[in-house]
């Protein structure tokens, strides 16, 4: 949607379409169609790993990009509930992202290469699958409450997308009926929660999470020559 679809479906929220649409801009911009050359042999003694950090990026940044496509179609389409549960997506997103790339960056600034490689693989191949036991995930909430710890309100904007995603009072009766009191009935109907207020409510949840993940993106995207960088002088140096 372009920024006069927007205005007519949630008027009086200029600022916060327009700061969507750049930043969407912005990510779709940062997209690439290649990542390489990706050399994984064991037989590397000090493999240069900082590929495996850009197919991360470059995956994490298009699935963001699909989530905020999702949430315009679904809504377009008259299906709020989409809406909600991508917005849920984008901050489960932007918590990924964050922590791997605090992870990174902790592992680069110790030197510690081992820790670097592997907190990536998990990144990458993280699943709850039994094949991928190797490769366990970290609870999505954890995350969520890492997040937390530096942008207040986070995780509780994360929670509202959360009971409507859920099948919880809000994602169930609230979402799709209305009490009529006069007449002691539920009325069921899509007009509240495709009212411009309920838009407005997908964006006052995920906006902070845009903003932040907008902002982590490129500094994980700046430290990715910085570990191709030390992973060479590893090799220059043999150790």
């Amino acid at each position: 949607m372009n920024e006069a679809d927007f205005e007519k479906l949630m008027p009086g929220n200029q600022k916060d379409i327009k700061e969507y649409l750049e930043i969407k801009f912005r990510l779709q911009s940062l997209t690439k169609i290649r990542i390489g050359p990706c050399d994984n042999r064991k037989a590397e003694q000090f493999p240069d790993i900082s590929w495996k950090h850009d197919v991360y990026i470059q995956s994490n940044l298009y699935r963001t990009i699909d989530l905020m496509n999702i949430v315009e179609l679904t809504w377009e389409n008259k299906v709020s509930l989409g809406s909600y549960i991508s917005a849920r997506g984008i901050i489960e997103n932007t918590a990924h992202l964050y922590d791997a790339y605090q992870s990174a960056k902790r592992n680069l600034e110790s030197g510690n290469f081992d820790n670097l490689n592997s907190d990536i693989q998990k990144s990458l191949l993280g699943s709850r699958l039994p094949e991928y036991k190797d490769t366990p995930v970290t609870s999505i909430v954890t995350l969520v409450e890492k997040v937390e710890k530096k942008f207040k309100d986070f995780k509780l904007q994360y929670d509202l997308l959360c009971e409507i995603a859920h099948p919880n009072h809000f994602g169930m009766v609230g979402h799709y009926s209305i009490l009529d009191e006069s007449k002691t009935e539920f009325i069921f109907d899509r007009a509240d929660s495709m009212s411009a207020d309920s838009l407005g409510r997908i964006f006052y949840t995920m906006m902070p999470s845009i903003a932040i993940y907008d902002g982590y993106i490129q500094k994980f995207l700046d430290l990715v020559p910085k570990i191709s960088s030390y992973c060479k002088g590893r090799k220059s140096t043999g150790s």
